[in-house]
């Protein structure tokens, strides 16, 4: 627009011309031309494309869109360092660069552990070891140091573990005596139970890969590798999996297990193309206690969940039964229970694209009917959800399968709606179960809230590389969301849990307080 044609006149105003620009969507040119009305909506719809794909500040770099640097990176780096050459292998550096260095070329670095507060631990020996032999007393001439990098967010601190040495002054001969070392538990590594714990929790709840975590340390002047934390992982791993079958063990006494699969993106195993991979959460609950396993296999072979679940005498609880058919074979003592909010999501789509839809709507109001019997009865006691579930709940149960007897007789215009029918009814039996068993719920919601961050894009883990490596990842996932589940700290949890097994307990999965 050219300011010099403005007016003081309102008569004028009229006359004010505005030249578009060669872009073939301004808004000031109002003529209705089909070219101009494509031009617009093309703007618009890139202009909407743009928005939702572009690129934010929190996208990962290129090194961390390969899969492996994500979910796989600890597999990847230690790889990466078994290969490098010895005289180029990382230690583990704490040191932070002079920034005022005394010339262009040449920086200054010094140990960062000397900038930080320090919390002196003297380990001394006994009263009765500081005499020698002859009878002299022994005198201190020294001591030996062992530092451990202590985090108690958001703070870092380093504990000095001082173990003083006493020699005797008088025999030229005399053995040098020192203090004990402290248990550790992960000998020769600078992180302590508490810098352990703020790893894993930042990446396995809170999905900050290992080599963001080194850039915040770097924000703090530490200059940690990925490398140091993925061995930190391995190592902590090798200490932890006893508790493997502690998993195990309380699911078997679980009364009920619900099931819930997600596939995973395509990894890579030897001697393989990309395969479909998948992972599996099984959620139970035992003494009030509700444990999470989640397991990776990387093909949709279930003969893991044959062989897992083989001495299981109990109920699994599945969206349907085709899913897991394998598990209730006429030989295992398994039943099925199915879930009431599968078929209730499937109403509710149908209605979302025909809001007229008398069958849908009609039964999408008999099972939201048992879903409000249900939060009445929670306060109740077993016994008496247990009744009202058999007398109050099984009258609306009678109703709807008595409609969907008469629509099964009708052929119905709506596929999905016809899917769902015969879905239900052929998946009675299952959809009963919950009313002889009060502890089992109406649906798997739990489950699929635990699989959750793996099914959102945004925040699932890539999965890449070997099972094994993925085995130990989601054990990590396991320990700390059972802990969640439970209403523990994952922090004080894991930190708790290294703490006894540093001090040579063997804890089991709720012994932590």
């Amino acid at each position: 627009m050219d300011l010099s044609n403005l007016t003081d006149n309102p008569d004028n105003v009229k006359n004010v011309t505005v030249k578009p620009k060669d872009d073939g969507c301004n808004r000031a040119d109002f003529s209705p031309t089909p070219q101009n009305k494509n031009n617009c909506l093309e703007f618009d719809l890139n202009s909407f494309k743009f928005q939702l794909f572009s690129n934010t500040s929190d996208d990962l770099s290129l090194i961390e869109k390969d899969q492996g640097r994500i979910f796989n990176e600890i597999e990847v780096s230690l790889l990466e360092e078994k290969n490098r050459p010895k005289n180029q292998k990382n230690e583990t550096p704490c040191f932070i660069a002079n920034e005022n260095p005394k010339t262009k070329d040449q920086t200054i670095s010094f140990r960062l552990i000397d900038q930080l507060p320090i919390r002196k631990i003297i380990h001394d020996i006994p009263a009765s070891r500081k005499k020698c032999n002859c009878g002299e007393k022994l005198k201190s001439f020294g001591s030996e140091t062992i530092d451990k990098i202590e985090i108690l967010p958001p703070q870092i601190n380093l504990i000095r573990h001082i173990c003083l040495k006493y020699v005797c002054t008088k025999c030229k001969d005399s053995q040098i005596r020192i203090a004990s070392a402290f248990p550790q538990f992960l000998p020769k590594e600078l992180a302590d139970v508490s810098m352990l714990a703020f790893l894993f929790v930042s990446k396995f709840c809170k999905g900050i890969p290992f080599s963001k975590l080194g850039t915040l340390f770097s924000n703090f002047g530490f200059e940690f590798n990925t490398t140091t934390f993925c061995n930190y992982a391995f190592n902590s791993y090798e200490r932890l999996k006893y508790l493997e079958d502690d998993f195990w063990k309380e699911l078997f006494a679980s009364v009920s297990i619900q099931i819930i699969e997600t596939p995973i993106r395509a990894s890579k195993e030897k001697n393989e193309s990309k395969t479909q991979a998948n992972l599996y959460v099984l959620r139970g609950l035992n003494r009030g206690k509700s444990i999470l396993r989640f397991h990776y296999i990387h093909s949709h072979n279930k003969q893991f969940l044959n062989e897992k679940l083989k001495y299981y005498k109990g109920i699994i609880q599945t969206k349907d039964i085709v899913t897991f058919k394998s598990l209730t074979s006429p030989d295992s003592k398994i039943s099925n229970a199915c879930c009431w909010g599968n078929f209730r999501r499937m109403f509710s789509e149908i209605i979302a694209t025909d809001e007229k839809h008398e069958g849908a709507i009609k039964l999408l109001n008999f099972i939201t009917e048992i879903y409000e019997i249900e939060d009445k009865i929670k306060p109740l006691s077993r016994e008496e959800r247990k009744l009202y579930r058999q007398t109050v709940s099984r009258r609306v149960i009678d109703k709807i399968f008595e409609f969907i007897d008469k629509e099964l007789k009708v052929i119905p215009t709506n596929q999905l709606y016809a899917n769902a029918i015969q879905s239900l009814n052929s998946q009675s039996n299952q959809l009963l179960v919950f009313m002889d068993h009060p502890e089992i719920p109406l649906d798997t919601d739990l489950a699929e809230n635990d699989i959750q961050p793996f099914v959102n894009p945004n925040e699932n883990w890539l999965f890449s590389g070997t099972s094994e490596t993925a085995e130990m990842s989601t054990f990590f996932y396991s320990l700390l969301e059972t802990a969640k589940a439970n209403g523990y700290d994952p922090f004080l949890y894991l930190k708790s849990l290294c703490l006894k097994i540093q001090s040579g307990e063997s804890p089991k999965l709720f012994q932590v307080d």
